[in-house]
């Protein structure tokens, strides 16, 4: 579940490039399918490796029959939340929709595993809020966190000659 509408479709191709049958659900797919004559819910109940669902959908009518089908979500082997820090900021006020990811996972019954991702959460009252937000207990799951210091990278600084009004910047070619 990625909070943006731009990252379901990222991740929905890189799902695909990696050879995963991915579908990515949200508002505009819906409708889409929708005025195609289809049903994007029913046609993901069977076949599909992946489903990216956009926050907005968790509410969804449709959603709601998709997890109430018993062969769909029996199957169901991982949930995974992307910039999962995002539920700190966003859950209360932005994105309450965003809130109802920790009781997708308690409705279901057989407690697929749940992945949250993000680089940026802070220690203390932010990890605190996610947990929250995620229904996790202290004691039943695993917190890694790794320092995002990346020693092969380095900041390279190069004078530009070309003017903003040039449509050539050969300073830049190294780059490619």
């Amino acid at each position: 579940i990625p909070p943006l509408l731009k990252l379901t479709y990222t991740q929905e191709r890189k799902m695909q490039c990696a050879n995963l049958t991915a579908v990515a659900i949200n508002a505009d797919t819906v409708e889409a399918a929708y005025r195609g004559g289809r049903d994007l819910f029913k046609e993901v109940q069977n076949g599909v490796t992946i489903i990216i669902l956009s926050p907005d959908q968790l509410k969804s009518h449709g959603f709601g029959q998709l997890i109430d089908f018993k062969i769909f979500s029996t199957q169901i082997a991982m949930m995974g939340v992307d910039k999962s820090h995002l539920l700190n900021s966003w859950g209360q006020q932005l994105r309450p929709t965003y809130q109802q990811i920790g009781s997708l996972q308690a409705q279901n019954l057989t407690r697929p595993p749940l992945l949250a991702t993000t680089a940026t959460l802070q220690k203390g009252r932010p990890t605190q809020s996610v947990c929250k937000f995620l229904g996790l207990q202290d004691g039943y799951y695993h917190f890694i966190c790794q320092s995002n210091l990346r020693s092969d990278i380095q900041i390279i600084f190069r004078e530009m000659q070309s003017g903003m009004a040039s449509t050539s910047f050969p300073e830049l070619d190294w780059v490619l």
